[in-house]
């Protein structure tokens, strides 16, 4: 079956303009959906592998251990939304374990990366409807019509990825997801959970500086999407822990005074000036089902054995009777 993309697309002067209202903030920010180019993707998927960044391997083993459990609460012949998709390493053991999926729709802002993730996994699912969404989920959006038998909508959120928002805008972010997937929907979502600033700061802080080469590139997708002229050389990356706000903050810092075109203005930067990239939040479990319960209701949960990162599945607050209902979360 062919790729079908979605009219989703975030269109290139709405990203330009929001770009530019970024920069004008104070402090001066980016989005962090604007790290993932092709090199942003390819650098971050580099990070999930280093010993350091313990989350990835983390949710694996969560997803791993406990799959058959899991799919079970999500059921057969379900369409597997992945939000955030990647490089599909985690969907695709959750497609290996699912009771017959419909399909694999998975939704990204990276466009280029989202199809040839695709089409790699239609190469190793090749019964399997594949169904790339290019979009900016962070905003309304909906699912293309799924115009085939197929059970319910299973979003699948992993790595930690709902953390980069604030926490109002996380939980209505999960709301939206419901109101999008329908009647009987499911959610599966990966959290990080808080700890040590020390085990943090490793994570974000590789000896390799993939980490900071991943922050630096976002000037180089910038300049490719806004008509920028930022040297990424000339900016020194920061990612540390707040333990106070409970969250990891990426930020970089001009090390010269200097002057950078972008999306048609001149902004000056003085040494020591900073541009806010991202914020990625670290929950306790209490805080997670707060967060979700506008739009889903706690099935269960499931933990690595240091209690760092969790799993979470909830079943959408509009669930018809019989559809599920929800179980005491352990």
């Amino acid at each position: 079956m062919p790729t079908r993309m979605s009219d989703f697309a975030v269109a290139r002067s709405a990203a330009r303009e929001e770009i530019r209202r970024g920069l004008r903030g104070n402090p001066p920010a980016i989005s962090p959906k604007f790290f993932y180019d092709r090199v942003g993707s390819d650098l971050f998927e580099q990070i999930t592998r280093t010993p350091e960044y313990y989350l990835t391997a983390a949710e694996i083993g969560i997803l791993e251990t406990n799959l058959q459990e899991i799919a079970a609460g999500i059921g057969p012949h379900a369409v597997l939304a992945e939000i955030a998709a990647g490089s599909a390493r985690k969907a695709r053991i959750l497609l290996g374990g699912l009771e017959a999926p419909a399909a694999y729709a998975p939704v990204d802002i990276a466009e280029e990366m989202l199809a040839g993730q695709a089409a790699a996994v239609r190469r190793d699912f090749p019964d399997l409807r594949v169904i790339p969404v290019a979009a900016d989920f962070s905003a309304d959006f909906a699912f293309p019509p799924f115009d085939f038998d197929h059970g319910r909508i299973a979003v699948f959120y992993a790595g930690s990825s709902l953390g980069n928002f604030e926490p109002e805008v996380a939980s209505a972010l999960l709301a939206r997801l419901a109101r999008a997937a329908g009647p009987g929907s499911r959610l599966l979502l990966g959290v990080d959970r808080k700890k040590d600033k020390a085990t943090l700061d490793r994570a974000y802080n590789d000896p390799g500086g993939l980490n900071a080469a991943f922050n630096r590139n976002i000037l180089n997708n910038v300049n490719r999407l806004a008509d920028g002229d930022f040297d990424p050389a000339r900016w020194i990356p920061h990612q540390f822990y707040d333990e106070e706000k409970g969250r990891i903050e990426l930020w970089l810092e001009s090390a010269v005074d200097q002057t950078v075109r972008v999306a048609g203005e001149t902004l000056r930067f003085r040494a020591g000036d900073r541009i806010h990239t991202e914020n990625s939040y670290k929950y306790d479990v209490d805080e997670v089902l707060a967060l979700a319960a506008p739009g889903w209701l706690p099935l269960h949960h499931w933990s690595d054995p240091t209690e760092g990162f969790s799993v979470f599945l909830f079943a959408g607050r509009d669930t018809p009777p019989g559809g599920g209902a929800a179980a005491t979360v352990e």
